[in-house]
């Protein structure tokens, strides 16, 4: 129970709103430009959209491998930028984003975890939810609250059900912020607080986002008990 334990504490890195499966197919229709999704949203663009943009960061120091919009695709309706498969410590996962009226969706697939160290694969369910509201004023907020299930390849492993309460907040507006030796202006920061319920367990994550206008993530920290993740824009491509 301990593995099961570890691992569902692992994938709260990966995961968001649970979602129901559904197919996928190429979009045939019209593509808002980006920050004009239709409606009276935002005219703000904090996380630029087309195909080839990429942004390239570091974990802790390390680059990782590209995050590129690779594809638009339909699914419930609904137009998403796919971006390129991630894939990391045998976790693989695939994410997309659509925007609306400025908020601005982050649609992650079924994550998928290869066996390691004698625990057997497993599939925890694809979520979605909104990463940022770019009209809130500063000190505004939303709530997100969800269930996500993981199976595993070895049928005498239980079923996992993991519950998620996310509440996020504005802290800045229009502020200025260097990564690297890069500046940026008119940044959002944005703190994410999860609270994730695992067998009558209760632990806590703390996220901090910051989003720069015309240029999309350029800093994330998020420190999970004793462990903090610092994932910082190296460099990035827009079309």
């Amino acid at each position: 129970m301990n593995k099961i334990k570890s691992i569902s504490a692992f994938l709260l890195l990966f995961s968001a709103v649970i979602f129901t499966s559904c197919s996928v197919e190429p979009y045939t229709g019209s593509i808002p430009s980006s920050g004009d999704n239709g409606g009276n949203e935002s005219a703000n663009d904090y996380w630029p959209s087309a195909i080839n943009n990429q942004w390239v960061f570091s974990l802790n120091g390390v680059n990782q491998a590209p995050l590129k919009m690779v594809s638009i695709d339909a699914i419930g309706g609904n137009s998403y930028f796919t971006f390129n498969p991630q894939s990391n410590g045998g976790v693989s996962q695939v994410t997309r984003l659509r925007k609306l009226n400025g908020d601005y969706y982050i649609k992650s697939e079924d994550i998928i975890v290869a066996a390691q160290a004698g625990v057997p694969g497993s599939t925890s369910t694809g979520t979605e939810r909104i990463l940022l509201k770019d009209y809130l004023p500063v000190g505004g907020s939303w709530t997100s609250d969800y269930v996500q299930t993981t199976t595993y390849t070895d049928p005498t492993y239980p079923v996992v059900t993991t519950n998620f309460n996310i509440v996020a907040t504005i802290l800045e507006k229009g502020s200025t912020l260097t990564v690297g030796s890069q500046t940026f202006n008119d940044v959002i920061k944005v703190r994410v607080v999860q609270n994730i319920t695992f067998s009558g367990q209760i632990s806590s994550a703390i996220s901090y986002y910051w989003y720069a206008k015309n240029v999309g993530s350029i800093k994330i920290e998020t420190t999970s008990g004793t462990t903090t993740y610092t994932q910082d824009l190296v460099s990035y491509i827009l079309n």
